[in-house]
């Protein structure tokens, strides 16, 4: 851990095409000075339409941000940016509650292989669909699934 590294976070900021990206300021000297985090570089190629930060964690040089974004109206903690030398350099991993049969959530990941834990991301998202939707959910629902299966293929595609 670094002490003069610190982080806080507060709602969010409206990033290009109106879709919120995580408020996030970090100080290097002890909170002397304040700087607004940018994470569009980091998100470039993320599925979600938008980002409201959560949670911060730090552990050694390691910092994790868990993230929000809206599906059908529920905000689901799907993302995680990460952090391995203290703020400097930013990537995004898919997150997930991992259940046990009973349905009991029994740990909170990321996964740094991106596909598979999107693929995960999108049968959890499949499961999630009301039984009967009105047509806007439905369609908000399946805009939701379609840029998943196209971030999952750029991942796999990343892989070889």
């Amino acid at each position: 851990m670094n002490a003069s590294v610190g982080y806080i976070t507060a709602g969010y900021e409206m990033g290009e095409r109106f879709t919120p990206q995580p408020n996030v300021l970090r100080t290097v000297d002890g909170g002397q000075t304040w700087h607004r985090l940018d994470f569009r570089a980091a998100l470039h190629d993320a599925p979600y339409g938008g980002y409201l930060g959560c949670c911060i964690f730090m552990q050694g040089t390691t910092t994790e941000i868990r993230c929000f974004t809206p599906l059908n109206g529920i905000t689901l903690e799907n993302v995680s940016l990460v952090s391995e030398d203290f703020g400097e350099t930013w990537n995004w991993y898919p997150r997930m509650y991992v259940r046990d049969e009973a349905g009991t959530i029994t740990a909170i990941r990321y996964f740094t292989d991106k596909a598979d834990g999107l693929r995960l991301q999108l049968e959890e998202c499949e499961k999630q669909l009301p039984a009967q939707p009105d047509a806007a959910r439905e369609e908000e629902h399946a805009a939701w699934c379609e840029r998943l299966e196209k971030a999952i293929a750029r991942q796999e595609a990343e892989r070889t």
